[in-house]
C-alpha cells in the first residue's frame, strides 16, 4: 500500500510541475487575458490544491474529507464546462457579483451580525452598489447547468455516477 501511495504522490508532483508551466503561462500573457482565461486559470489553481488535499487526506486514512473535496472538484469542472458550452461567462460572471451582493446585503441587513462583524467586512460591499444596480437592470438570468448531463455530454457519465453521485454521500 506505501508504494501506491508514494506512487501517486511522484504522480501528483510531475502534474504539479505541468500545471504550473500552464499557470506561468497565463500570467506571462496577462495583459491578453479574457474573463474565459481567468476563469480557466482559477479553475487550474483551485484543482491543484484541491488534488492535493485529496491525496493528504487519503495518506492520513480520511477518505471521507477526501470525496467531499472530489466532489467540489467535479462540481468545478462541471461548471467549468457549461460556461463554455453556452459562452457564458460574463453573464456568469455579472450573476455572481449580483448573487454576491444579495447575500453580502442580508448579512448586513441581519441585526443580530452586525456585533460579529467589523465594520471593515462591508467595505468593499458598501462600494459596489452602483454596479450592482447596473447588473440588476440587465434582468441576467443565467442558470447553473445539471452535473448528470454534463457528465454525460462529455462522453463521461462515470464521473457523475462514481465521483460527483457518490461523493454527495458524505
Amino acid at each position: 500500500m506505501l508504494e501506491k501511495k508514494e506512487e501517486y504522490r511522484t504522480i501528483f508532483a510531475l502534474y504539479m510541475r505541468g500545471v504550473k508551466i500552464i499557470l506561468l503561462q497565463f500570467k506571462l500573457y496577462q495583459e491578453r487575458t479574457s474573463l474565459k482565461d481567468i476563469f480557466i486559470k482559477n479553475t487550474i489553481a483551485r484543482a491543484l490544491v484541491s488534488i492535493d488535499a485529496i491525496i493528504t487526506l487519503y495518506s492520513m486514512h480520511n477518505e471521507t474529507d477526501g470525496w467531499i473535496i472530489l466532489r467540489c472538484l467535479l462540481e468545478r469542472l462541471f461548471h467549468l464546462r457549461h460556461l463554455e458550452n453556452t459562452n457564458s461567462y460574463e453573464e456568469f460572471n455579472k450573476w455572481s457579483f449580483i448573487k454576491k451582493y444579495e447575500y453580502m446585503n442580508d448579512i448586513n441587513s441581519d441585526t443580530s451580525m452586525k456585533s460579529k462583524l467589523e465594520k471593515s467586512f462591508f467595505q468593499e460591499f458598501h462600494k459596489s452598489k452602483k454596479q450592482y444596480k447596473l447588473y440588476k437592470r440587465e434582468n441576467i438570468n443565467w442558470k447553473r447547468g445539471e452535473a448528470k448531463k454534463l457528465s454525460k455530454d462529455m462522453d463521461m457519465p462515470f464521473l457523475y455516477k462514481y465521483g460527483y453521485d457518490h461523493a454527495s454521500l458524505y
